[in-house]
């Protein structure tokens, strides 16, 4: 029998990888599914004061896109922010805004956390319910690089 237990007050822990030995790989009930994945790996080139989409192929996903999907960044750097999300047939695209304050040079990654953002599935029907806003899990980081608008005239 197993039993869980709290230990150091968290339940789980970040390994550094330079100390991991073992990984596990832990299968969910019906939504094995390979994970979202960007269809180009380079970084993404902000401009300030503009925004920029970023294409994140869905495989095994099909067309289910939820209207109550919302992508919140998690500490993003100032200035950048999610602009919108949207389907497309190769899986979604993440519209990201720059600010005109943000200094070219600024280089990172975009760390996205996924929200369902309304009723509860399985709701009764014909009774009013409070949305939830329960979290979905995080994406892959999405490289991204400030350039400045001269250089985006060279390319």
């Amino acid at each position: 029998m197993y039993k869980r237990q709290l230990q150091a007050f968290i339940y789980h822990h970040l390994v550094p990888s330079s100390a991991l030995y073992a990984a596990a790989k832990v299968e969910m009930g019906r939504g094995n599914k390979p994970m979202p994945q960007l269809v180009n790996p380079e970084p993404v080139m902000l401009v300030p004061g503009s925004s920029v989409k970023a294409l994140l192929a869905m495989p095994g996903r099909g067309t289910f896109f939820p209207s109550a999907l919302k992508l919140e960044l998690s500490e993003p750097p100032e200035g950048i922010s999610v602009e919108g999300i949207s389907r497309t047939p190769e899986g979604i695209s993440i519209s990201f805004r720059t600010d005109a304050k943000v200094k070219p040079g600024l280089r990172g990654n975009l760390i996205l956390e996924a929200f369902y953002d309304g009723a509860p599935p399985f709701a009764p029907a014909g009774k009013k319910v409070d949305k939830i806003h329960f979290p979905l899990g995080f994406l892959p980081a999405i490289p991204f690089r400030v350039i400045g608008p001269a250089a985006v005239k060279n390319n």
